[in-house]
């Protein structure tokens, strides 16, 4: 870990979905990351993957935010937070996230952010299957009733699920 560094701007975001937007969304995120790997005096030669936790202080009583990006099978990604008490597990659990897509882990959610079934559950055989006592790393809640959905209010809430350890090489494919 290193840090903090003090930045004055978010971390850049993809514009389109164009080769020139790639390219630009490219060339702006190795400025940015290189302006912090300075000033935190990191040598990136030797890591294997680098997360970027940007935190602003939180709202008290309102609502804060937390937002990750990363690249699949990618070597950085960033969460952005409005840190207060509240939050430091949530962004933590986004942090471990989108690490996890670095290793090659894939959501386990839609495209409108439901848990993808099995996939996306921490316990795929439990009888009967709902409610899930733990959220997926990979999805973004833990379904607790058919349609409903809750996020991880705690680090002990997550579990790396079967899909997730088999694509990051923690188990092998079963036959």
């Amino acid at each position: 870990m290193f840090g903090p560094v003090h930045v004055t701007e978010r971390p850049p975001a993809l514009e389109g979905t164009g080769l020139i937007d790639l390219a630009r969304y490219t060339l702006a995120k190795r400025q940015y990351i290189g302006r912090i790997d300075d000033a935190a005096k990191i040598d990136a030669r030797g890591l294997d993957a680098r997360i970027y936790l940007v935190a602003r202080e939180g709202r008290a009583g309102g609502t804060n935010f937390v937002e990750g990006v990363s690249e699949d099978g990618g070597r950085t990604g960033f969460v952005e937070v409005d840190l207060d008490e509240s939050m430091v597990d949530f962004a933590l659990f986004v942090f471990a996230h989108e690490l996890f897509h670095t290793l090659g882990a894939t959501d386990k959610y839609d495209a409108s952010g439901h848990v993808l079934v099995p996939a996306g559950l921490a316990e795929p055989n439990l009888v009967p299957q709902l409610p899930q006592r733990y959220a997926e790393l990979m999805a973004r809640s833990r379904p607790v009733a058919p349609g409903r959905e809750v996020p991880p209010d705690r680090l002990d809430e997550l579990r790396v699920g079967v899909a997730t350890a088999t694509e990051i090489g923690w188990r092998t494919a079963p036959p």
